[in-house]
């Protein structure tokens, strides 16, 4: 079990340092940047060889044939790859379909970037970094197959499916289990998380985790590189019902070119 300490967050670095009583430990961001991409994933392990941490006096619950079939399906024809283009690079992670919307993580989403999700050209809509929360919308109503938003948290040794573009790559869909719900400030968010129990690389940030019944749990946040432990969002109790933040604009990026 993770202890309560102190995060700060630095989420265009993609890392955040934890120090508390001597003591040190890494979040990383699951963003990827496009100018940086490297053969081996920044939690030093591939997705096929991850283990997953084990709690204490957790008891593994997996999904049955039929239901990893159907949240497959859900989770390929809802996920998205999210790209938000700068002057000297991009910054990829993931996003899901919701109510003909595109939700993502907010740490994504810098200041002047353009957006894209798939081959779509979308425009920032509501963003909330205090809960790393980001709506985006497209030219056209986007259909998804994830109608559902859990309102009620996980209980620890719940399995979920994880869904994401790992590494700037094609679309991943992997299982993990839920280890523990914890307070949001422990993490720096202000929202109560859910934290799985295997780490996940670059990329998959924004993506959906889904419980077994196709409900979306939240957001992939971020993964802690020592503990192998990735941290989840919820969409808050209103939604997608959130503002875009004063001084938040996104577009065509300014870099200082001339006709």
């Amino acid at each position: 079990m993770v202890e309560a300490k102190a995060w700060r967050r630095a989420a265009r670095t993609g890392l955040a340092a934890l120090v508390a009583g001597g003591g040190s430990f890494t979040l990383t961001a699951g963003a990827l940047s496009a100018g940086a991409l490297a053969t081996d994933p920044l939690d030093g392990s591939s997705l096929a060889d991850d283990s997953p941490a084990a709690a204490d006096g957790e008891v593994e619950v997996t999904f049955d044939e039929s239901e990893r079939e159907l949240l497959s399906i859900i989770a390929t024809s809802s996920t998205v790859q999210v790209r938000a283009s700068e002057c000297d690079g991009a910054t990829l992670g993931s996003g899901v379909i919701l109510d003909g919307r595109i939700v993502t993580a907010a740490h994504l989403i810098p200041e002047g970037a353009d957006l894209s999700a798939g081959a779509n050209s979308v425009r920032l809509a509501a963003l909330d970094r205090s809960i790393d929360l980001a709506v985006l919308d497209g030219t056209t109503v986007l259909d998804g197959a994830v109608r559902e938003v859990r309102s009620t948290p996980p209980v620890a040794g719940e399995p979920v499916l994880v869904a994401g573009h790992a590494a700037g790559g094609p679309l991943r869909v992997i299982e993990a289990s839920v280890h523990h719900v914890d307070i949001g400030a422990v993490w720096g968010l202000d929202t109560e998380v859910v934290v799985l129990d295997r780490a996940l690389q670059p990329g998959y940030s924004g993506g959906p985790v889904l419980d077994r019944h196709g409900r979306l749990v939240g957001l992939i946040h971020g993964f802690d590189a020592v503990s192998g432990l990735s941290i989840v969002v919820p969409l808050p109790e209103n939604g997608l019902d959130v503002d875009v933040e004063p001084g938040t604009a996104t577009g065509r990026p300014d870099c200082g070119e001339t006709g």
